[in-house]
């Protein structure tokens, strides 16, 4: 979590920089190329990645390993030279952001998928310090790369080849957790045994790789339509809003959920429930306040962050931090589906989801514009992923009484850890006096973060031991 956090703190401080050397419409494309990526990266191991945890012996995991491999790479070169030839072939300006970042689609799919692979391998292996490592690696590479790269007025080429170099340093610094026992009984593979591992794992490309497609496409969904409804503008506001948003929620969730899905994968039921309760409680004292603050001050703290150019990405986080919330504490626990082979109801879940995505851009798009559209995308994402953690605790043995006594425990806390925000926004007073109330807020957050963040170091010591 150390490591995470520092490459969190990273892009979080590159992220003014990078709004002041690239233009929302850059942004937006760049984030219509993250969009396809991130969805095809989701079809390339045609979901046996997932499985990697789940054996008991190495040798299946390790043939396991080889044919997500292998999959990978056929996968990777051929969804990606197709996108790319889509891509140059309906986009005929040449000067088009989207159509010069065409290019680093075949590359960029396949270093993804190698990641994803070494990272469930990882989780295997419990090697978390290499993934925290991994982690701060590519957030400083993205970071830097992109900012050098946008200060010599490369422009959204300059954001796609940081992250292809972030996922190429993601690849080379989870590599090592592939030790020589492993690679000896790389070297027994046959035809024969990846036949065998693909029929036994066969419920993951069969229901877990639709799920995931869905839930992939659900996610980055916004963007594409986005692009279609509105301007690029309108997309790089919503782009960026999303990159500041999720990156603590996506890294923290990511270092969580994977020694989570390490330890409740092959554990008795008590232990499940109480590591399941755990995680939700934590996640939610460590979430709630950021979440008060964003919906209190977000247009006034994007403008002064990132400059008057984007305030409407502001105006968007005061709508969407409720639903990122949400995700934040129900992303960690998501592997319980796994553990409990429940890969055939998330897959209705997650078409559900994207169906209710699309139709709120639409609708808002018809009703009142950009704003309104984004107001209803995260009303509908929130509501959705409310239903789907209940159900994941239920999965993991918890009831429902508890978990909303805590939340609503929160809830009237962060109302309370804000109020000098509140009262400096009711009252209009100054920018200074704005800011010293929202340090004044955030400070009082910190001393229940830390200690949560030493409650879960301690839960994991014991888990260990």
């Amino acid at each position: 979590m150390v490591g995470t956090a520092a490459g969190q703190a990273i892009m979080i401080l590159a992220s003014p920089l990078l709004a002041r050397v690239y233009t929302p419409d850059q942004f937006g494309a760049y984030g219509v190329y993250v969009a396809l990526v991130s969805i095809a990266a989701v079809v390339v191991a045609l979901r046996y990645d997932a499985a990697l945890p789940l054996p008991a012996e190495d040798d299946e995991a390790v043939d396991l390993l080889a044919l997500s491999a292998i999959v990978a790479v056929v996968m990777s070169l051929l969804i990606g030279l197709a996108v790319w030839l889509a891509v140059t072939q309906f986009i005929a300006d040449p000067s088009s952001p989207l159509r010069a970042l065409a290019w680093l689609m075949p590359l960029g799919l396949l270093l993804t998928g190698f990641q994803q692979i070494l990272t469930f391998w990882a989780t295997r292996q419990e090697a978390f310090r290499e993934s925290a490592r991994s982690n701060l690696l590519q957030g400083a590479t993205m970071s830097a790369t992109q900012l050098a790269l946008g200060v010599l007025g490369a422009g959204t080429d300059g954001l796609g080849s940081g992250y292809v170099l972030a996922r190429a340093t993601g690849v080379a610094s989870l590599a090592p957790t592939v030790n020589a026992a492993h690679l000896r009984l790389l070297r027994r593979i046959s035809l024969g045994r990846l036949r065998t591992v693909a029929v036994r794992h066969r419920r993951f490309p069969l229901f877990a790789l639709g799920a995931s497609l869905l839930n992939s496409a659900s996610v980055q969904a916004p963007v594409l339509v986005l692009a279609a409804l509105f301007e690029a503008t309108v997309v790089g506001w919503f782009s960026i809003t999303v990159r500041v948003l999720q990156l603590p929620g996506t890294i923290l969730g990511n270092a969580v959920g994977q020694v989570f899905y390490a330890r409740v994968s092959r554990s008795d039921l008590a232990t499940r429930a109480s590591t399941t309760r755990m995680v939700y409680r934590s996640l939610l004292v460590l979430g709630t306040g950021p979440m008060a603050l964003l919906v209190i001050g977000g247009e006034e703290a994007f403008a002064l962050v990132f400059g008057e150019a984007w305030r409407g990405a502001g105006l968007y986080a005061r709508w969407l931090a409720p639903w990122l919330l949400i995700v934040l504490v129900t992303a960690p626990l998501s592997s319980l589906v796994y553990v409990a082979n429940r890969q055939r109801t998330e897959l209705g879940f997650q078409a559900l989801l994207l169906v209710t995505r699309v139709a709120t851009l639409v609708a808002g798009a018809e009703l009142g514009g950009a704003t309104v559209s984004i107001a209803l995308y995260g009303a509908g994402s929130a509501g959705m992923w409310a239903a789907y953690l209940v159900w994941l605790l239920r999965v993991g043995g918890v009831g429902i009484a508890d978990p909303l006594r805590w939340l609503v425990r929160e809830v009237v806390i962060a109302l309370l850890l804000t109020s000098p925000l509140v009262l400096a926004s009711a009252l209009s007073l100054p920018v200074w006096a704005w800011v010293v109330a929202a340090v004044a807020s955030i400070t009082c957050m910190v001393p229940r973060a830390l200690r949560v963040v030493r409650e879960i170091a301690r839960q994991d010591v014991e888990w260990a031991a």
